[in-house]
């Protein structure tokens, strides 16, 4: 139930984030929750074969795989909201056509020269 918990405000948290940038944070929100899913499954299946190797017993010990796994949801919450950090600030409509602007006016001072 915590974990549910912890999802819906880390899912809030990076929606606002990816808004502040001017993108929609749906896609950021399901990378969110995969990356927490896919890095808690893996660290538990790696800690427990590593616990199964390391001691030898048939099944795995719980108590090594459950912080695993919980580490490994941290680890891709952090990857997440790394990514949204790293993506470049959506540009509107508008400045691309402030961009277009300026070329036309920088080709006609130069015509001008002539």
């Amino acid at each position: 139930m915590i974990e549910i918990l912890i999802l819906i405000n880390l899912s809030k948290s990076i929606a606002a984030k990816a808004r502040e940038k001017g993108r929609s944070g749906t896609p950021f929100v399901f990378l969110l929750l995969a990356l927490w899913i896919g890095g808690e499954v893996f660290a538990a299946i790696v800690a427990g074969v590593l616990s199964m190797v390391v001691m030898g017993d048939d099944e795995p010990n719980l108590l090594l795989v459950y912080p695993a796994a919980i580490a490994g949801a941290v680890i891709g919450a952090v990857i997440a909201f790394q990514i949204v950090k790293a993506i470049a600030p959506a540009r509107s409509h508008d400045d691309y056509d402030d961009d277009y602007e300026r070329d036309d006016r920088r080709d006609r001072n130069e015509r001008d020269r002539y």
